[in-house]
């Protein structure tokens, strides 16, 4: 290691590691940056640093983790609106150097969230946008009163929102929000069930996930939305609907071969699919997938161990 040649991020990267290389250092190779992650690991050395060349940005950051240098700060003025947002995040004592007028709406819904008690400072509220109110009201709904944006939030949002503050259903444009975003709304809070007027929104895939939690809601189902692979998930953990299957027969005790075909983003991934055979005379199921090299076997005597193999294969590969 030729101490001569390093430059300031090399200087910075071991002296984080080996602070007893100090002694050797050209301190004048280390730019802002340098000093920033090396203050981080190694404080000790702050008396070290050139001052002048620490900018706004590297500011906001030291003084998340370090206050005990704001005496060495000539930046306050200097800092953005964000900078303010993150730094009286980590450190609120700073608040009484802070120009509240360089906050945006999107830095005010981000402060809020986790410090609320900033709120009489804020002139902004016409500033935030629905998703930044949806943001903000998941966290500290009491901030309802001060929205003026209810038919900004999109369909997303407000699921997102609903899911946590059901108390603001009365707001919602229920129009707004598609099959999956009904369907995990359900799955939390079936009584929205009452403001769903379209059911034929779900898809297949949609009707799985919500039937899974709650059964209750298959009279509703449009059953010819499913495909095998809804079917195999679905008839793992609830086989009485066994009954209501129009595909590829599917045996009582499973005493023949059945093939399903697997897919879907929350447990393959993407458009991948992947092939299940049982095997009756080995009472064993395989697994093959296309996408991958080789073949998996495993033991399962019922659907849902079969299931739970499958998964737990298509984990490991990925």
């Amino acid at each position: 290691m030729d101490l001569d040649k390093m430059d300031g991020n090399e200087w910075s990267e071991l002296l984080q590691e080996h602070p007893e290389y100090a002694d050797k250092c050209d301190w004048s190779k280390l730019d802002e940056w340098d000093w920033l992650y090396l203050l981080h690991e190694q404080p000790q050395f702050v008396d070290k640093c050139d001052w002048s060349r620490i900018g706004r940005e590297v500011w906001g950051q030291l003084l998340w983790a370090h206050p005990e240098f704001a005496d060495k700060c000539d930046k306050w003025n200097q800092l953005e609106g964000d900078d303010w947002g993150s730094l009286l995040h980590f450190q609120p004592q700073f608040a009484d150097k802070c120009d509240w007028s360089k906050l945006s709406g999107n830095d005010w819904s981000n402060l809020l969230r986790s410090r609320p008690q900033f709120a009489d400072k804020c002139d902004k509220w016409n500033e935030l946008e629905g998703d930044e109110w949806c943001w903000l009201l998941e966290d500290q709904p009491q901030f309802a009163d001060k929205c003026d944006k209810w038919n900004d939030i999109n369909g997303y949002d407000w699921r997102r929102l609903l899911r946590t503050q059901p108390q603001f259903a009365d707001k919602c444009d229920w129009s707004k929000l598609d099959g999956e975003g009904w369907s995990d709304l359900l799955i939390e809070h079936p009584e929205f069930a009452a403001f769903l007027s379209d059911w034929d929104k779900l898809t297949g895939l949609d009707w799985e996930k919500l039937l899974l939690a709650h059964p209750e809601f298959a009279e509703r189902c449009d059953w010819a939305k499913f495909d095998d692979s809804n079917w195999f998930m679905l008839l793992g953990q609830h086989p009485e609907f066994a009954d209501k299957y129009k595909g590829n027969p599917l045996p009582d005790n499973l005493e023949q071969s059945i093939s399903l075909t697997v897919s879907g983003h929350y447990y393959c991934g993407g458009t991948q699919r992947a092939t299940v055979v049982y095997h009756p005379e080995k009472k064993q199921w395989k697994w093959e997938a296309t996408w991958l090299e080789g073949t998996f076997s495993f033991d399962a005597y019922s659907i849902k161990e079969a299931i739970e193999s499958c998964r737990q294969e298509m984990a490991n590969s990925n």
